[in-house]
């Protein structure tokens, strides 16, 4: 067999294989009339205080009121200290959703709670030191800990948009809105990052604050056991819509699949011409 061919088939073949290896979500929850796991009906969201299931999306209830507790959005427990995660270890979320208003009661929305309201820690939209609503925030649960800002202004009332919070496993954070990366954090004690209640319960869109309103639209939960995006780089994500895989592939890696077909064709085409 002609060498040149047996050369395009390796390029092209070898490419082929990565772009259908997936890099998994442990848990994904589009919201779509169920609160359970698109392919795990086990493992499912709880609402926490009200709100609206629909064919398409969720729709949060009203938010703490004083005394409250949990009220408002979503809790996910019994996720993030078992199966394949490790407490402490790393992990990823994205959420795709909107806030209703970005500056009533203050300007505070929490998006993520840590720590089941344990302390105020958690992702939010709020306003930075120059005032400015929208912008997101890491609120730190204690001294050792700073708190961190990201693009001033990036979160708008009422628009439907990505937000991604990886966590290396080794102090560090970093949070993406619609693929633009806003923060890492400051190297943190080891259970800051922690869903440290007995059921590592994670909250979206809740709050124990009174009159915090943090109300607003989910349509899109996922979880990963590890870190898919770190450092300054963006952070594009493909939605899952049948299956449970979002790598993209890389540029260059596209770039030689497209110079090993081409390689194909060109045989081919050699090979017609010749008879």
């Amino acid at each position: 067999m002609n060498t040149a061919f047996v050369r395009s088939l390796v390029v092209a073949g070898a490419l082929v294989a990565p772009l259908a290896t997936a890099s998994a979500q442990t848990h994904v929850f589009q919201l779509n009339g169920s609160f359970c796991d698109q392919f795990n009906g086990s493992v499912c969201l709880t609402q926490a205080g009200g709100g609206t299931l629909g064919l398409t999306g969720f729709t949060t209830g009203a938010t703490a009121t004083s005394g409250a507790g949990q009220k408002g959005g979503l809790a996910l427990s019994n996720v993030f200290n078992a199966g394949s995660y490790v407490v402490g270890g790393a992990y990823s979320i994205v959420i795709r959703g909107s806030l209703n208003s970005i500056t009533d009661n203050g300007g505070y929305k929490k998006i993520v709670d840590f720590k089941n309201f344990g302390t105020g820690a958690g992702y939010y939209s709020a306003p930075d030191g120059d005032a400015v609503y929208g912008t997101p925030y890491y609120q730190a649960s204690n001294n050792t800990s700073s708190d961190e800002y990201g693009q001033a202004g990036k979160y708008i009332a009422n628009t439907l948009q990505t937000t991604i919070l990886t966590y290396n496993g080794s102090g560090l954070l970093s949070a993406y809105v619609d693929g633009i990366w806003q923060f890492t954090t400051g190297a943190a004690p080891a259970n800051e990052f922690n869903f440290t209640d007995p059921n590592a319960t994670a909250q979206f869109f809740s709050s124990n604050v009174s009159g915090d309103q943090t109300q607003g639209y989910v349509d899109y939960i996922a979880t990963y056991d590890h870190a898919i995006c770190s450092g300054t780089q963006g952070c594009e994500y493909q939605f899952v819509e049948d299956a449970p895989s979002t790598t993209t592939p890389e540029p260059a890696s596209m770039v030689l699949l497209a110079t090993g077909l081409v390689g194909v064709a060109g045989f081919a085409r050699r090979r017609r011409a010749s008879k």
